[in-house]
């Protein structure tokens, strides 16, 4: 019986998904001869390190977009950030996995019933690939995400926009009819679908090389929409790391937050006259974005 009433619960997302209107995401097209910049920065809320650095880059930073992660202990302090910076353009990591074997997070839904999603503890897994090798069901999946673009606006955020955290080229085709359901039922933007390119972030060692590697690419940038993902991580983040590959990793990240803050790079952008462009301004300029209904104290 539980087997036919799964059969049947997926059968009937898919068809739900296949009949669901067009996508509401923006069509606001590159302005011609301009190079526009949008510099995102993902894992907001994921620790209290993720909140400093991006309370750091709110005060002055290339940051234009700031995503938050809403299944954390962190969360509550990351909205109290965004309450004081309503002027950041905010949107939502949808997460299926969690960060580390050291840190477990849960789904925001309370399902009542054993799911995939989870490992036997009750905890996400802690790779997208396990998530597929323990079965990925569409019904859950949106269930999930929708839980976690709700908690966000309840708590008052206005999203402008969804974010995968999850990499999309492992994904299941209907991953994509998901996020556009999603985008439409909640008018939002999806990030990637702004015809935004994105760039790989600068390598180097030390700050001063990745400082220098970043001039290096957006000195050599032609017309057009680019976009830089970033991770909100300070160099105090160490602590959370569970190997010295983790400690050199966050170690970079922090650097890549700390060259978005340099004088020498937000010079050359200002003088190359990039346009440092937020998902909520394409929103704007396509005339999709009114006042967020927040569903601030919906339960």
């Amino acid at each position: 019986m539980h087997i036919t009433l799964s059969i049947l619960f997926s059968a009937c997302a898919v068809l739900w998904l296949s009949c669901a209107s067009e996508p509401y995401y923006a069509e606001a097209p590159p302005r011609q001869g301009t190079i526009e910049l949008i510099v995102r920065l993902d894992g907001v809320g994921m620790t209290h390190a993720s909140n400093l650095a991006a309370a750091d880059l709110m005060q002055k930073s290339l940051a234009t977009d700031f995503s938050v992660v809403v299944n954390t202990p962190w969360f509550a302090e990351a909205v109290a950030l965004f309450d004081e910076h309503k002027q950041k353009s905010v949107g939502v990591q949808l997460t299926l996995t969690s960060p580390s074997p050291l840190y477990g997070i849960r789904p925001v839904h309370p399902f009542s019933s054993p799911t995939n999603l989870v490992s036997p503890d009750g905890y996400f897994y802690t790779s997208f690939a396990e998530v597929l090798v323990n079965g990925l069901d569409s019904l859950e999946t949106i269930t999930e995400f929708r839980a976690q673009i709700h908690k966000a606006m309840a708590a008052g955020l206005e999203v402008g926009y969804i974010h995968l955290g999850e990499p999309i080229a492992l994904a299941p085709a209907w991953f994509r009819d998901i996020l556009e359901q999603l985008a439409y039922e909640f008018q939002v933007g999806i990030t990637g679908y702004f015809d935004e390119r994105e760039l790989p972030l600068p390598q180097g060692k030390r700050f001063r090389y990745i400082e220098m590697a970043m001039l290096d690419q957006l000195n050599v940038l032609s017309p057009g929409r680019f976009c830089i993902a970033a991770q909100a991580v300070a160099r105090h983040a160490e602590q959370f790391a569970a190997t010295a590959e983790d400690t050199a990793r966050i170690g970079y990240l922090a650097d890549i937050n700390r060259v978005l803050k340099s004088d020498i790079v937000a010079a050359l952008a200002a003088e190359r006259g990039i346009a440092l462009t937020s998902y909520r301004d394409l929103l704007v300029r396509a005339g999709l974005w009114r006042d967020r209904v927040t569903l601030k104290g919906a339960k």
